[in-house]
C-alpha cells in the first residue's frame, strides 16, 4: 500500500467550494447551493453517483434558452500530476505521475444569473504519458464537465465524468484491469495575468468493476498552466 502526505494539496478538493463562497459572499444563494453540492460530492465514496449527479446538474441547470452559443476553443494547457491518498475507492499499489497536454472547449449550453455568476458546459480533451513503477503508457481522456463561475471566466469550479484510454494498463504490482477507464474529475481554474491561467484538477481513474474485482484505480492531483482564448 502506498501512502503519502500532501497537506493542503490533498485537502484542496474539499476547500474549493469554501473558497468560492468567500469570493462572492454569503448572500449569493446560487453560489452557496452549487458549493454545497460540490462539497457533498467531494466526500462521496461512490463513483457512479458522482458522475450521474454531474450530468443531472447539467440537465437541470442548463435550460434550452442557453443554446445560442457556439462551440469554441477556451484554452490549451500543459499539466503535471501525482497520485495521492485515495478518498475514493481502494488505495493505489504504486506511485504515479502523469504529464499531458489538455484542450478545453466551450460547449453550447450555458445559463447565467443577473449577478454574472452561473453555469456553463465544457469539454476537456487530453493526451499524455502515465508513469508508474518502472512502466509508462500513453493515455488520452475525454471529459465533459459542468462549470460554475463568472461569465468572464476569471474563476470557475467544474465537475464531470468521462472516459480514458491507456496503451498499457499494468504498472508494477498494479493492474487497472483493462485499457478503458472511467474518469471522474473536478477542479478550480483562474486567470492570473492576461490570457495566462492556472488550474488544479483532481482526476479519479476507475474501471468501476467492469474488468472484475482485482483491478485498482488511482487518484491524481494535477496542476495546469494554460493559455486562454
Amino acid at each position: 500500500m502506498v501512502t503519502r502526505r500532501y497537506g493542503w494539496f490533498h485537502a484542496a478538493p474539499a476547500l474549493f467550494p469554501i473558497l468560492a463562497c468567500e469570493l462572492v459572499g454569503e448572500s449569493d444563494v446560487i453560489l452557496q447551493d452549487a458549493s454545497a453540492f460540490l462539497l457533498r460530492i467531494s466526500h462521496s465514496t461512490k463513483f457512479f453517483p458522482a458522475v450521474v449527479s454531474s450530468f443531472v446538474l447539467m440537465i437541470v441547470c442548463v435550460p434550452a434558452f442557453g443554446l445560442a452559443d457556439d462551440i469554441s476553443l477556451m484554452s490549451i494547457g500543459a499539466r503535471y500530476g501525482i497520485s495521492g491518498n485515495s478518498p475514493i475507492g481502494e488505495q493505489s499499489q504504486e506511485e504515479f505521475e502523469q504529464y499531458d497536454a489538455a484542450v478545453t472547449f466551450r460547449m453550447p449550453w450555458t445559463w447565467y444569473h443577473a449577478s454574472g455568476w452561473g453555469f456553463s458546459t465544457r469539454l476537456i480533451a487530453s493526451a499524455g504519458v502515465l508513469k508508474g513503477a518502472s512502466d509508462e503508457a500513453f493515455i488520452a481522456t475525454l471529459v465533459p464537465v459542468v462549470a460554475f463561475g463568472r461569465k468572464d471566466e476569471r474563476i470557475s469550479i467544474d465537475m464531470g465524468g468521462g472516459g480514458a484510454l491507456m496503451s498499457s494498463y499494468r504498472f508494477g504490482t498494479q493492474d487497472f484491469g483493462g485499457p478503458f477507464q472511467f474518469v471522474w474529475a473536478f477542479g478550480l481554474n483562474c486567470r492570473v495575468y492576461g490570457p495566462v491561467g492556472l488550474g488544479y484538477h483532481f482526476q479519479h481513474y476507475s474501471d468501476a468493476g467492469i474488468y472484475g474485482t482485482a483491478s485498482r484505480g488511482i487518484d491524481l492531483h494535477m496542476i495546469e498552466l494554460a493559455y486562454r482564448f
